[in-house]
Order: C-alpha cells, then structure tokens, then sequence
C-alpha cells in the first residue's frame, strides 16, 4: 500500500510538472547566454545557432546542456550564439521543421539576414534541411560527427532481432524525449523508430537524394566540394569528427572507464564488424565528412559537443577551444 501511494504521488508530481511545462513554447533566443564578452574575436557576421543530436535536448532535464559549456565560453569572445531545440527523437521532417522555426524567430529578433548553423549528429541533417528549405537565410553549416552516409550501427536495427528490440524500447525512449521537451518548455512530438530508419546508410542516401548537396562525394569515403550553390545563394559547408572509442587494456587511456564509455566500446566494435572503419563508437569517420573536412579528434560521439558534462578522453583537445577556432575561421572569411 505504501508503495502504491508513492506510485500516486509521483503520477500527481508528474502530471503538475506537465501542466506547467507543456503550456509554452521553446523560445530559442532566451538561451543566448547573457555574459560579458572579453573581446571580439569570435563575432561572426551572422549569427550561430547550435543544433543538438538524437536524443538530446536543448537542456536534458533542466541540468545537462548537450553543448556543455560551449554557448558561454564563444559567447566570452563575443558570439552571438543561440541553441536550439529539436524533438529528441523524431524524422527530419519534423525536427527540420521546429528547427527551421527557430532559425526565423533569431532573424526577425536580431535582424541579421543570414545564421550560421552548427549540427551534431542527427542536428546535421536538419541543418541541411534547413539550408535546403531558406537558402537565402543560410551562410554556413558545419556538421559535427553526423553520420550523412548513414551508420553501419544502425543495420543491427534492421534485422528482426533489432527490429523486435526498438518496438520493445520505443515507448521508454519515446516518453523519455517528451519529458525532456517538458523541461525546455516545449511538448514535442516523439518517434524513435523514424531517425534510427534515417541514419541507416539507405535512410541516409534517401534523404540525400531529398535533400541533394555538394558537400558529399559518391565515393564511400571520399571527400565532397566546399560550398553549395542555392538559388545563387553560396553555402558555405564544413565538418570534423571523432575517431575514438574505448577499447579495453587501452594503455593509451590510462583511466577508469564509465558506463558511456562501455557503452560506446561495444558500439564502437559492432561498426567495426560491419566493416565501418574507424569510428566514434556511434558514426563511422567515412560518413560524417562533408564539405570541408577541417579534421578528426580523439573524441567519442559524446565528447564531440562536451557532452558528458565535459569528460574527455587523455590527450583529447578541447570541443569548446575547437568550435572557438571554427568562429574565427568563420570570422575571417566573413560569415
């Protein structure tokens, strides 16, 4: 019986929590940070807008920012930076389009006429969405460790085994990313099964054959050209990833393994085994290069974006110094 009455009370919390969060929406320019700059140097013409991964939020249950970091640290050399926030699990479509929505609510706010967009993984795709559906509204996109040829990782769905799986993890996951967009004032539908059939290589080359850019070779891992061409509209195209997961009597990485490091060394082997090549134990390094290809990193799929509330491997650079130089090349090229 006590049990039961405590079963209630989490229902009655829960449900008081919804009430209050579901009933406004996500406003994007709230979540520039609101520190004094120490210079200038990261100021880019247009503004920047981060675009989180699969199962991410903006903010993941109000403590844990999936750019840990990162906003407030460009935002000290004078970035005007902006994070958005997407449908942890759903089609391209969909997060496209809430993405998209954002992108036009930081125009009309700042008046600028154009942003630069920063995507992690899944975030990828939607920043090409969106540069495919405003070509005059983008600059640049930069794709971090996003799988734009698909994962190997994924094909283990497809099998009916994997299959079964999803079906049985779909409504945990499901619900898991409604209660994050609660958190961030948003109530976003959620679909998990439609981004894990995306980010499969068939998924992958069906959006791009939706969504077509330069920045892509046809060769499995070759390398595409620099900028996009949109209407007469120039994109200017970048990305880099990670090349690391952890491997057991790693002497390398003299340190304690967590759970997410396992994780992703089981993941990490399983693209190996499907002939994936190196990889960041989630997106194999063939995939994720797209237009200019500034370079790879001892970095996990986490440690891409500091994610794991900045935890990174021994002799790993940091995510926020490298998405730093990234500004100033965007400075210097007058984006």
């Amino acid at each position: 019986m006590k049990m039961h009455g405590l079963f209630r009370l989490c229902i009655a919390a829960s449900a008081l929590l919804v009430s209050s969060f579901a009933c406004a929406g996500y406003d994007i320019i709230a979540s520039r940070p609101s520190v004094s700059a120490t210079d200038q140097t990261a100021h880019t013409q247009y503004p920047i807008v981060l675009v989180h991964g699969i199962a991410g939020a903006a903010i993941r249950f109000g403590v844990s920012e999936s750019w840990y970091q990162i906003p407030v640290y460009l935002a000290r050399h004078g970035a005007q930076v902006y994070v958005a926030d997407v449908a942890a699990f759903n089609s391209e479509l969909v997060r496209g389009e809430q993405l998209r929505a954002q992108v036009q609510r930081v125009l009309d706010v700042t008046g600028a006429p154009k942003v630069n967009l920063i995507g992690h993984s899944q975030g990828g795709f939607d920043a090409r969405y969106v540069a495919t559906i405003m070509p005059a509204q983008v600059a640049s996109i930069t794709t971090i460790g996003s799988p734009h040829k698909g994962t190997e990782l994924l094909e283990y769905a497809e099998t009916d085994m994997g299959r079964f799986l999803v079906k049985l993890a779909a409504p945990i996951a499901n619900f898991v990313g409604t209660l994050m967009s609660w958190f961030n004032d948003a109530n976003y539908e959620q679909d998990v099964e439609k981004p894990l059939k995306l980010m499969t290589p068939a998924g992958a080359a069906a959006f791009t054959r939706d969504f077509p850019t330069a920045g892509l070779s046809s060769q499995r891992c070759g390398y595409g050209q620099e900028q996009d061409v949109r209407d007469g509209y120039v994109q200017k195209l970048y990305s880099w990833t990670g090349n690391y997961y952890y491997r057991p009597f790693d002497f390398s990485n003299l340190k304690m393994p967590s759970f997410i490091d396992l994780v992703l060394s089981v993941s990490g082997t399983m693209i190996k085994l499907k002939e994936g090549g190196e990889n960041d134990g989630a997106v194999p390094v063939c995939s994720a290069l797209f237009g200019k290809v500034l370079g790879t990193y001892k970095w996990d799929h986490l440690n891409e974006t500091n994610g794991v509330a900045g935890r990174l491997q021994i002799g790993s650079p940091d995510p926020r110094a490298v998405i730093y130089a990234h500004l100033i090349r965007l400075v210097n090229n007058n984006l």
